[in-house]
């Protein structure tokens, strides 16, 4: 009976050491989205509005296509061009899909590792402050929330980014709800088959309050990226990339892949694959590996492993 009494003991203690180390985490990572916006949303007055806008996708790499969708949301946000109103605030969130979606999207000579994409979004975004990133790619909700947590005097309304051709595809304007506000950024060949869908559905052609609808965008795409840095043709990918992502691609495009051995065997992500990043995997290594981070091998509590 002792005996069982001082397994069951030890597994208790576990799971507590486990779960202490999960918040850390948690809370590290909450502090690296929002600290970087302190200034932006330090600003807002006691009861202002702040709209979050986010973003998900592979962005292998980012384009000035991905930026602009931001800069119309908000323009169409603070300015109260919308059905949705008028914002004392807007701030942006990007988020990344995994490795693993990206390469059997891809493939591994084209795709470009996860942490790779996170900088060139910092390059990207360096001239907006309002503009970030979260490691937390299904979780825009969970964002809101955190944000709300820490300007509890500010009223935060959620909008997700999503492309005409997807919105068209899935009917997402029936998904849209006060809880996660829509954009939808028009792009051609897509613009007229939408506006009759939302016709057809009773949607007017500007959107609703949950579901805006924003401008036709140009054409802007990755892959025409990807194509002018595989002939190292720095004209063409500076039509269609900020200069800092456009030199740093260069300097690297000999090695900026994912590495194939390793990130073929990860299984195709799911919402909850992509959940279970949150702060669980260490940059990459000099090998190209990722490792899964247990935080019972961090050190006795009070210590602190570095996982940035």
């Amino acid at each position: 009976m002792a005996a069982a009494a001082s397994g069951g003991g030890w597994r208790e203690l576990e799971a507590a050491e486990r779960g202490r180390c999960q918040r850390a985490e948690e809370e590290r990572i909450t502090e690296a989205v929002w600290a970087p916006l302190e200034t932006v949303l330090g600003a807002v007055p006691e009861g202002g509005t702040v709209a979050l806008v986010t973003l998900l996708g592979s962005l292998c790499p980012v384009t000035r296509g991905h930026v602009q969708c931001f800069e119309e949301a908000r323009r169409l946000l603070l300015g109260g061009g919308s059905p949705a109103g008028s914002f004392d605030c807007v701030v942006g969130l990007f988020a990344l899909n995994l490795d693993s979606y990206v390469q059997q999207k891809l493939g591994p000579d084209e795709a470009i590792r996860y942490d790779d994409r996170r900088r060139l979004i910092e390059l990207a975004t360096a001239a907006h402050p309002w503009l970030g990133f979260s490691p937390r790619a299904t979780s825009p909700k969970l964002e809101a929330g955190k944000l709300a947590e820490r300007w509890p005097k500010l009223r935060v309304s959620l909008f997700v980014i999503n492309g005409a051709d997807d919105v068209l595809r899935f009917r997402k304007w029936e998904q849209a709800s006060p809880q996660q506000r829509m954009i939808t950024m028009l792009r051609p060949g897509s613009t007229e088959p939408l506006v009759a869908a939302l016709a057809a559905a009773g949607v007017p052609a500007s959107g609703t309050a949950d579901f805006v609808v924003g401008p036709e965008l140009p054409e802007v795409s990755s892959t025409q990226a990807r194509e002018a840095l595989a002939r190292r043709d720095r004209d063409s990918l500076l039509k269609v990339l900020h200069p800092a992502v456009a030199d740093w691609l260069l300097a690297r495009a000999d090695r900026v892949g994912v590495p194939g051995p390793a990130a073929q065997k990860r299984p195709h992500p799911d919402a909850a694959l992509q959940a279970k990043r949150l702060g669980r995997a260490l940059p990459e290594s000099e090998g190209g590996k990722r490792r899964r981070v247990d935080c019972m091998d961090r050190g006795p509590p009070g210590s602190r492993g570095d996982h940035r």
